[in-house]
């Protein structure tokens, strides 16, 4: 690991520690789950934001005036072959392009519906991420139950 090494999810020791409890998992071929962070709030609260601040690129669309329409599911996997950030799924793209293909499935939910519980479902490797799951649900619409409150905390993922 390089003196700059900086993981936007721990410390450099910590990181060091998790590198090494996880060489020991693949050596003895150990099933382990990964921890789940899930955000939850109000809408138009910085849920995404956030997310974008832990993967450590720009990859959200928040700035494109399109709120989150589905969940959005985060596989983000440990691979030291990969010195910065690889999208896996949806193959083909870059993590360039990834706030892109964001927004326009967000607007194309908001155009056919108002939120879908089906996630988008996002796989990340990189040498600075620990195996982690996060889940950046829709905004929660205050006040009384809705069509649209319910779909949300109905969500498929919300669930497991």
């Amino acid at each position: 690991m390089d003196a700059d090494f900086e993981s936007p999810f721990m410390s450099k020791m910590s990181f060091l520690a998790y590198r090494k409890l996880r060489e020991v998992v693949d050596k003895h071929d150990i099933p382990i789950d990964a921890p789940r962070i899930v955000f939850v709030g109000e809408t138009s609260t910085g849920k995404s934001m956030l997310v974008q601040n832990f993967l450590g690129f720009p990859c959200t669309f928040s700035q494109a005036g399109v709120a989150t329409r589905c969940p959005v599911a985060y596989q983000l996997r440990y691979n030291p072959d990969v010195p910065e950030y690889r999208v896996i799924k949806p193959s083909g793209i870059t993590p360039q392009m990834l706030a892109g293909r964001l927004r326009d499935h967000m607007k194309n939910i908001e155009q056919e519906s108002k939120f879908s519980k089906d996630p988008y479902e996002i796989e990340l490797e990189s040498s600075f991420y620990p195996d982690l799951e996060i889940l950046d649900v829709p905004g929660l619409i205050a006040g009384n139950e809705s069509e649209d409150r319910d779909a949300v905390e109905k969500s498929k993922l919300l669930q497991l």
